[in-house]
Order: structure tokens, then C-alpha cells, then sequence
């Protein structure tokens, strides 16, 4: 998965653990999402009103508003971020 947490390329030694089962969004959470011509990516997921917010800790990457009904059709949710191990 490809993190986009840090200002470099995610590490081949850093592993995410998801939790396949917990896709209900909390706002400010880590979730694995599949996005389109980009496969799966972690996003901080926030709630708006009328739209959810995808945002990376990396600011180097972009925000992605999407509408909430994209969420299962075309951005779904593969899991929610429980740990991550980082080998030195």
C-alpha cells in the first residue's frame, strides 16, 4: 500500500496492518481506499456534510474530496489502519 506518509517513496520494510473488517468511517482516521489509476493508497478519511475528505499526511500529495455515494462504487473502503512496523 502506498502510504504517502513521509516526504520519500514508502519504504519495502515498513508493513500496515488493516483491519479488513472495520470500514465504518471515524473522521481523522487511516484507511486503506482503492483509488482509480492508483490502486490502494492510506488516506486520513474526514466527513463533511456533503462530501468525504481523502487526505494524506504527505503534503506533497494532493486532497481528494469525493461524494459520499463514491465511496462504495468507485473509492471503496478496504480497511481501516490498526499498526505499522517500521524495520531499521
Amino acid at each position: 500500500i502506498n502510504s504517502n506518509r513521509g516526504p520519500l517513496p514508502t519504504s519495502t520494510t515498513q508493513r500496515d496492518m488493516l483491519d479488513k473488517e472495520d470500514r465504518e468511517i471515524i473522521s481523522g482516521k487511516i484507511y486503506a481506499v482503492w483509488l482509480p489509476n492508483e490502486g490502494a493508497v492510506l488516506r486520513r478519511i474526514f466527513t463533511d456534510i456533503d462530501k468525504i475528505i481523502l487526505k494524506p499526511d504527505n503534503p506533497s500529495f494532493p486532497v481528494i474530496p469525493i461524494l459520499p455515494e463514491d465511496i462504495k462504487r468507485k473509492t471503496p473502503i478496504l480497511g481501516r489502519l490498526k499498526w505499522v512496523m517500521q524495520l531499521l
